[in-house]
Order: structure tokens, then C-alpha cells, then sequence
């Protein structure tokens, strides 16, 4: 017998086909606990499966029944894994959306190659700009920094795309047509176009200030891991100056508030004034039905859980 907690930020419907097989898996009435009913509610203290995007410290401190939690998403950020790990919680984040995140990084590098978005904006004003060039990605090597779930779905498109494709040899089983490089040093140097597609940890958090990020002079860099890679201000003054050619994120310092959903800018630099970035909010896994994969994922995730698969 298992007691499941359904923890969301709202109502969401997409569970509800789900629910029923939960129930019949584990011969217990499923628990769905809203985040604003989150500190009056003793189903979720005494929950053993969680299901849930985020999880406050100070919550998990009471649950001392907990022995899983599924993260129907990537990004496992919003969870206190240090705690987590300390009481012995297994952690099952989804990669279903890897391979539109990856499409949604692609799309970006090719935005900000071709500067789409400045030739746009001008055209909109009747300005042609005849004499704009813009490189194509194949005559380009194309570093990948971060080769988990995302990172092999962006070598998978950009094979169709790059000639030379370069990776850091970390000792594990690569393509075959991957260029390796030895350090990250040495990929950002080899590149024309670098991918992120890093975790946040006590190793990448603040990877590139100082010598690393000096490293970017002169390259496109694409984001699609997390924004607390870089020193934000170092990267806007370096874009500002045109020391690195281009940037394009979809993770950026400042996160839009629960209660919000307009007024809040990416950063407290203003990156949106520059015409070598491209601007993408948090929205990479916003595919018509990339919740739906999440949710599909997580929920096959949690029924082989509890049949004990």
C-alpha cells in the first residue's frame, strides 16, 4: 500500500485519466494537494510517492513517510536534493521533452546566425538591409557543453546540419562522428557555435566568469540549461562590446513570480536592448503537447513504481 500526493502549482486536468490507474495500482484514494492548501493539509505530510514539479524545504522536513518523488519535468531545481538525498528519496525527474528542448535550441541558433530578429524588426520599418550576411551553421564547428538527454537530442539535429560536431571526452561512449575534445577549455576554443545544455551544480554554477568566459570571445552561444552558468554581468558587457558575436537563451537570472505573468524582464542588465541576442522566456518545453509528454511519462514512471518494475 502507497500513499500518493499529487502536489501542483494549479488545477490541472491532465492527470485526471491517470488518477483512476493510480488508485487501482495502490489500493489508496489518490491525494491532489494545491499549492495554496499546501500548509493545511496532512495527506500530503504523510505521503510516501510525491508527484509534484517543486517541494519547499520546509515541507519535506515533515514528511517522514516519503520514499519516492516523480518531477514531471527536466529540471529539478525547484526540490531541496540535498535533503532529499539525506533521507533517502529517490528522485525520478522526466526527459520526455528532451528532443523539443534540443529543436527549441536549434531554433535559436538559427535565429540568431541569420539575425532574424534585427532583419524583422527592421522590415516591419521598410528597411530591406541588402547587405546583410549571415553564416551558415555548416561551415561552422558546433560545440556541445553538456552531453545528458538535451545534448544528445541537439548532436542527433545537428548531425543533419554541421560537418564538425565537438563534444568533451568525459570518458563515456560517444558518436562515433563527435570530435573530442579534451577539456572545456578546449571545446570553446574549437567552436564557432556553442550549445549549453549543462545542470546546475556545484561545478557548473559561475563555470564561465573570469578566464572561461573570456574564452567566448568571438562565438555564438546558445543556452538551454540554466542562466546561473554564467556571471550575467560579464556576459551583458561582453555582448554589449561585441566581444562574444551572439547570444540566445531560454534560461535567464530573474523567473516570472507564480502570481505574476507580464512585468518582470529576464535580467537585471538589459539584454533585450542588444541586437546580438535572442530572448526566449523559459519556454522550451512549451510544445502544444509537451506538458501531455510529461505527464504521460511521469505517470508510466510512477505505475512501474509501484508494481515494483
Amino acid at each position: 500500500m502507497s500513499k500518493i500526493c499529487l502536489l501542483l502549482r494549479k488545477e490541472d486536468n491532465t492527470w485526471n485519466d491517470y488518477k483512476a490507474a493510480f488508485e487501482k495500482e495502490s489500493g489508496e484514494k489518490i491525494s491532489v494537494v494545491l499549492e495554496k492548501d499546501i500548509n493545511s493539509s496532512d495527506e500530503i505530510v504523510n505521503a510516501e510517492i510525491l508527484i509534484t514539479t517543486f517541494l519547499p524545504t520546509s515541507l519535506l522536513e515533515k514528511m517522514n513517510s516519503l520514499k519516492a518523488v516523480f518531477v514531471y519535468e527536466t529540471n529539478i531545481d525547484a526540490l531541496p536534493m540535498k535533503l532529499l538525498k539525506e533521507k533517502g528519496v529517490a528522485v525520478f525527474p522526466s526527459h520526455a521533452n528532451s528532443d523539443i528542448v534540443a529543436e527549441h535550441a536549434v531554433a535559436l541558433a538559427l535565429a540568431l546566425v541569420h539575425n532574424i530578429i534585427p532583419l524583422d524588426n527592421d522590415f516591419r520599418n521598410g528597411v530591406w538591409n541588402l547587405a546583410h550576411k549571415w553564416q551558415s551553421i555548416e561551415t561552422m564547428t558546433v560545440g556541445i557543453l553538456g552531453f545528458g538527454h538535451v545534448g544528445k537530442e541537439i548532436y542527433r539535429i545537428m548531425c543533419g546540419m554541421a560537418d564538425n560536431i565537438c563534444l568533451v571526452d568525459r570518458g563515456n561512449s560517444y558518436p562515433m562522428g563527435a570530435i573530442q575534445a579534451k577539456t572545456t577549455d578546449e571545446l570553446i576554443e574549437m567552436s564557432d557555435l556553442l550549445f549549453l545544455a549543462l545542470p546546475s551544480n556545484s561545478e557548473t554554477r559561475g563555470l564561465f566568469d573570469g578566464e572561461l568566459i573570456a574564452k567566448l570571445e568571438g562565438k555564438y552561444v546558445v543556452n538551454v540549461g540554466h542562466a546561473d552558468v554564467f556571471n550575467e554581468r560579464k556576459l551583458f558587457e561582453m555582448l554589449e562590446l561585441g566581444i562574444i558575436k551572439g547570444y540566445a537563451s531560454d534560461v535567464w537570472e530573474n523567473k516570472l513570480p507564480n502570481d505574476r505573468d507580464e512585468g518582470v524582464l529576464p535580467s537585471a542588465y538589459p539584454f533585450w536592448q542588444l541586437s546580438n541576442v535572442v530572448l526566449s522566456p523559459y519556454c522550451a518545453t512549451h510544445e502544444f503537447t509537451g506538458h501531455e509528454a510529461y505527464v504521460d511519462d511521469t505517470a508510466v514512471a510512477v505505475l512501474d513504481y509501484l508494481k515494483g518494475e
